[in-house]
């Protein structure tokens, strides 16, 4: 395991030896480590994991503090690469170069979802978390503000396959068009990781 040390951006890199990179982005509410349960469904990648630390990225200018540029400075020239993002993790899905990443993985994605139930979903990140409710809003506001900005468009150039749950307690994806749908919820996405690892082993 490889780790470099940034102030917004840490990336951990397992499985050097592979050909195929897969870059995994964790949610608002996670870090890295929310991914290594998963790893081993991945052996077969390279694989490096992106921890972001969202509260400080909330606080400074995006332009200014260079996150994309450091974003994209992990893509060599010489590789091509996959992005696996969950939850929030899929806006930074988008601040990569089209040209360096042949598909983009989404599961459960924010920009076009509508909260259901926002108490519901605060309680639920209280349970599997250490942030205090009154921390949760505070984050929340902030990522509202953040997606305001123009830098948060979609990225209408890069090959995206998106993944929702047959049923979600947290989030109506209505406005979600050519989906696959998988058994779980937006915090339970041990199925879709797993379909998303066939599609890749077919191509």
């Amino acid at each position: 395991m490889d780790e470099s040390k940034e102030d917004l951006l840490k990336t951990y890199i397992f499985n050097k030896s592979k050909k195929k990179t897969i870059i995994f982005i964790h949610g608002l509410f996670g870090n890295s480590g929310f991914w290594l349960p998963f790893l081993p469904i991945f052996k077969n990648f390279k694989i490096i994991l992106l921890d972001i630390d969202y509260s400080k990225l909330f606080e400074n200018d995006l332009k200014k503090n260079n996150f994309i540029t450091s974003l994209n400075s992990i893509l060599k020239k010489d590789e091509e690469y996959v992005t696996v993002a969950h939850s929030f993790g899929t806006i930074i899905s988008q601040f990569f170069s089209f040209l360096k990443i042949k598909t983009s993985y989404e599961i459960c994605p924010i920009k076009s979802s509508v909260k259901n139930s926002k108490n519901k979903f605060i309680e639920e990140i209280n349970s599997l978390t250490n942030y205090t409710e009154k921390e949760i809003h505070k984050t929340l506001e902030k990522a509202r503000v953040f997606l305001s900005n123009d830098f948060c468009e979609e990225n209408k150039f890069l090959n995206k396959k998106i993944y929702i749950p047959k049923i979600d307690s947290f989030f109506e994806n209505s406005l979600i068009n050519n989906v696959e749908y998988f058994e779980g919820d937006h915090f339970n996405i041990t199925n879709s990781l797993s379909m998303i690892n066939k599609d890749l082993s077919r191509n």
